[in-house]
């Protein structure tokens, strides 16, 4: 997470979500701030990428699904001018844990708000998740 090279950040963001369901020892916890870094760095590919893995976070750590759903739910803050597409990535992440979640309502708020976005995948994957999970 600390290296320069983009290469190393994108291949960690997918190997820390990966390996968060077997830490038994809380290791994760401990690296999540330094994790949730990687949002704001100038590459938006890591950003989306990030936001796309925090589901799985979010279902192998419930202690942190609220953070997490705060997180996705305000990605109009972050620096990065593609601010639909990483909301897609938000509503992806919120079908991993979504049954789960007691932010139902907030996140279905923010699904049906990208319904009209402007980009073409925010809009077909919240008609996805509406279909999946509710109106």
């Amino acid at each position: 997470m600390h290296d320069e090279n983009g290469y190393h950040k994108y291949h960690g963001i997918f190997l820390l979500a990966n390996l968060a369901p077997v830490d038994s020892h809380g290791k994760f916890e401990r690296v999540f701030d330094a994790y949730l870094r990687l949002m704001e760095d100038k590459r938006f590919v890591l950003a989306i990428n990030l936001v796309n893995n925090l589901g799985k976070v979010a279902r192998a750590k419930p202690a942190l699904q609220g953070r997490i759903t705060d997180i996705l739910l305000h990605l109009d803050k972050t620096r990065h001018k593609h601010k639909d597409l990483l909301k897609s990535g938000a509503v992806l992440s919120f079908g991993e844990y979504f049954g789960a979640s007691r932010e139902k309502d907030r996140i279905l708020k923010f699904v049906r708000g990208l319904l009209k976005a402007r980009s073409p995948k925010a809009r077909k994957v919240a008609k996805d998740f509406l279909a999946r999970h509710g109106p």
